[in-house]
């Protein structure tokens, strides 16, 4: 088989990717070793945000670090080990917070959000995929004070790049959203920001519109990919199948390093898994996502069930589930509004890929012509993708982007 472009990666960065390049008249074959939309992709709120722009990796993780490290921080828990064997990256990551790269970073992701809710909006027309969408906002929620007074850089922030929100007293809250129950002070209703009720149907519509416009999709354990004449031969693990092309985008999620590893590149890639679970609804359902922001936890309503999502777990990709912490998110999530039952029988683990300086990698890889990189979206991926594949299909046509295009550039890295 040969491709003008063969997309590796069939999560919403993948999908999304192979619909950009193929509306700009590529022939795009899609791959990868599951089916589409079933990895980290599968396991979000479903929020399309206009407005995270205060990385987790920002002025305050400093003066968080000692609950982080004593694991006092519902919101956050690590394996030891593994924090150790990343020391290095650990490092990077925390240097990367500091004042000096704040406001740059918000606002790199500031335009690529916008970019991103954008072409999500005309790709999700053109999937009549109108159904999943909603536009109201979703809901960050402090139970005290001193909870609303720790979102004062996020708030100067969204001031700063003109992010509407809005501050919610408890009433206003109540309101809001009458299915909480009223334990929380004060919240944010952060207008700009849209979400779908199921991640997974939409990446399944993405999916759906490559296909109906021509695209291919083939299952492939990619083992080996070998340069030739300009054009690249992609090989399954077990040698039976071979895809030809001239140009290969990365874009495998937490899995990119295990690709870029084939090619010598090395990746400074780390892992925030996540966990979630769906529960049976409020009788009275929430209206749009909300998170609790001090304890850690998202509940987001998905067609007839409720999902509520863990915070960040720092450890391996492919280390073994511990489920105590979204345990604990289904036992605040209880307490918070009368979600029902668990109505999966295991919590959902998947990992998100994180690079040092919390922005993604999309571009050019250094030492390959016809190579190109589009992963390391954190934990906002959905957010992220359409805009990450604008950037990207820019890149191959060669155009030579913006300044924020710039910033995501892999030369960025010493790999």
């Amino acid at each position: 088989m040969k491709a003008d472009i063969c997309v590796i990666g069939a999560g919403v960065v993948g999908i999304v990717s192979a619909l950009e390049l193929q509306a700009r008249g590529a022939d795009v074959v899609l791959v990868d070793k599951q089916q589409f939309g079933r990895q980290t992709s599968f396991g979000n709120a479903g929020v399309l945000s206009a407005s995270t722009v205060l990385n987790v990796n920002n002025p305050g993780l400093w003066r968080a670090l000692p609950a982080l490290i004593l694991g006092t921080a519902p919101y956050f828990r690590y394996d030891l080990a593994y924090a150790i064997s990343r020391l290095p990256w650990l490092l990077k990551f925390l240097h990367r917070g500091s004042r000096r790269y704040t406001l740059s970073t918000a606002n790199s992701l500031h335009e690529l959000q916008a970019l991103s809710l954008a072409r999500h909006s005309q790709f999700i027309s053109s999937a009549d995929a109108d159904g999943l969408y909603q536009a109201r906002g979703w809901l960050k929620v402090f139970q005290d004070q001193r909870g609303f007074d720790s979102s004062a850089l996020e708030r100067r922030l969204l001031e700063e790049l003109d992010i509407p929100f809005q501050r919610l007293s408890a009433d206003e809250l109540r309101g809001l959203e009458p299915g909480l129950h009223p334990i929380y002070h004060s919240g944010l209703l952060l207008s700009a920001t849209c979400s779908v009720s199921d991640p997974y149907l939409l990446c399944k519509a993405y999916f759906e519109l490559f296909k109906k416009r021509g695209g291919r999709f083939e299952l492939i354990d990619v083992a080996a990919v070998a340069e030739n004449a300009g054009t690249y031969r992609i090989r399954s693990d077990d040698a039976s199948t071979e895809l030809r092309s001239d140009n290969i985008v990365i874009a495998c999620g937490p899995w990119s390093v295990d690709v870029c590893r084939l090619l010598g590149y090395k990746i400074p890639m780390a892992w925030e898994r996540g966990y979630h679970v769906n529960v049976e609804s409020p009788s009275t359902p929430l209206n749009r996502p909300v998170c609790d922001v001090q304890r850690g936890f998202v509940m987001a309503p998905q067609g007839k069930t409720t999902r509520i999502t863990s915070g960040v777990e720092f450890a391996h990709r492919d280390a073994p589930p511990d489920y105590s912490q979204i345990q604990r998110a289904y036992r605040n999530a209880k307490s918070a509004a009368p979600v029902g039952k668990m109505t999966d029988e295991v919590p959902w683990l998947g990992s998100r890929p994180t690079l040092p300086d919390g922005l993604p990698i999309i571009g050019a890889a250094p030492r390959h012509r016809g190579i190109w990189f589009n992963f390391g979206h954190q934990h906002i991926g959905m957010s992220t993708s359409t805009g990450t594949a604008v950037v990207l299909a820019d890149a191959i046509e060669g155009n030579a982007g913006t300044a924020m295009s710039q910033k995501l550039l892999p030369q960025r890295f010493k790999i």
